[in-house]
């Protein structure tokens, strides 16, 4: 798709099962783990 074209969705237009399929294949990307971790002045960090 070049720049000049964009996609529309109207949510009337879309079925309940439509709309979800749409929202969780546009949520990328996806944590699959948490990372924590600790730095020399005791901060901690958690992050995705």
């Amino acid at each position: 798709m070049s720049k000049e074209q964009k996609l529309i969705f109207n949510s009337i237009d879309l079925s309940e099962h439509e709309m979800y399929k749409l929202l969780i294949g546009s949520v990328i990307p996806r944590p699959i783990a948490w990372v924590s971790s600790k730095s020399k002045d005791g901060n901690l960090n958690l992050a995705p």
